[in-house]
């Protein structure tokens, strides 16, 4: 609402509470307002037609107080001439008339915090990030299931010569592996990734 752009509700009974790490952490709620419910008993009344909170909707009558709060008396302008008029006015673009400061609260439509469009993006941004979970998890699953085999390789393998050290596990391994992969390396090995090391 205005330069912050989210509002906090919590219960009256934690109010306090909420308003010591509100303070304390002041950091991790950037743009943020903490409203303070118990002072908003007096703003419990309908808005007025023509005015900005009439064409908010809502079950909770604690936030519409506190847009009555905040926006109560200001009025909603359909031509600059009405907007001109004396007092807090705004317009559908978003040009906003405090009653001395006049400044433009255009938000794009990806920002929007409330209303369908809101939800709309919320709901494609889920989409979005659950498809790039999925692809994490599927390069996972390969990476694992390709260790696995190699472990599987790798006891087959000593299981055949269990004498054998590490240095010559190696070199049987390249060995086999480069028999079956034929071409990508003039000497048959896998290159220098595969060398062995000297033992």
């Amino acid at each position: 609402m205005g330069r912050d752009r989210e509002a906090v509700f919590v219960d009256r009974s934690d109010l306090a509470s909420a308003t010591a790490i509100f303070k304390e952490e002041r950091c991790e709620f950037p743009r943020a307002s903490l409203v303070s419910l118990n002072k908003l008993e007096p703003f419990r009344m309908p808005p007025q037609p023509g005015t900005f909170p009439a064409i908010f909707r809502s079950e909770d009558q604690d936030a519409i107080s506190f847009i009555m709060r905040r926006y109560g008396s200001v009025r909603l302008a359909e031509t600059l001439a009405q907007f001109n008029a004396p007092g807090r006015a705004i317009m559908k673009d978003g040009l906003y008339d405090d009653g001395l400061v006049r400044t433009h609260r255009f938000v794009a439509t990806r920002d929007y915090k409330i209303g369908k469009t809101a939800q709309a993006s919320a709901l494609r941004q889920l989409h979005e990030e659950a498809s790039d979970i999925a692809d994490i998890l599927a390069k996972t699953d390969a990476a694992a299931k390709a260790m696995d085999a190699a472990h599987q390789a790798l006891g087959d393998l000593a299981a055949t010569t269990p004498d054998a050290d590490l240095s010559a596990l190696c070199a049987r391994l390249s060995a086999l592996v480069g028999g079956q992969s034929r071409g990508r390396g003039q000497d048959g090995s896998l290159g220098p990734r595969w060398r062995r090391r000297p033992a």
